[in-house]
């Protein structure tokens, strides 16, 4: 067993880890968006940029998933369209009107209605997902706080 040096040792680095943890948990932003207006890129392992606009428009970029067929793709799906967003349930409404997967037209129209409030914009099919996380360093205009 334990000697009790190298027991009190041992909860003296266990107590020094829960006070850094909880001290650097208040250490990271939180994002409290009031529009989904700016530039969204995907979370690693995903690859992709959605740009909101200020003009009701939206284009996704070289995105490794496509969502209009809701499948894994060759990090060339595009799309662009219209958005609306609705404060009150905290959600954006993407309407496609074009997507393509490199210079094929796929024909795709139909719309998705997301949460995008905390900063994140999910996608996601039986068996795959996209996360695209809001990016303030690249946005035209502040979209809320970063606490």
């Amino acid at each position: 067993m334990f000697s009790s040096e190298r027991w009190f040792r041992f909860i003296t680095v266990l107590a020094a880890l829960v006070v850094a943890g909880v001290g650097t948990a208040g250490c990271v932003p939180q994002v409290h968006l009031t529009s989904p207006v700016g530039v969204w890129r995907a979370a690693p392992s995903q690859t992709g940029v959605l740009q909101i606009n200020e003009d009701g428009t939206f284009t996704i970029t070289d995105s490794s998933f496509d969502l209009g067929s809701r499948q894994k793709t060759a990090r060339n799906y595009s799309a662009e369209g219209r958005w609306d967003s609705s404060i009150e349930t905290g959600e954006v409404y993407l309407a496609i009107h074009h997507d393509y997967r490199g210079d094929l037209e796929m024909g795709g129209t139909g719309g998705y209605s997301r949460e995008f409030m905390d900063g994140r914009i999910v996608f996601e099919s039986e068996d795959l997902s996209i996360t695209f996380v809001y990016d303030p360093s690249a946005s035209p205009t502040p979209s809320g706080s970063v606490d």
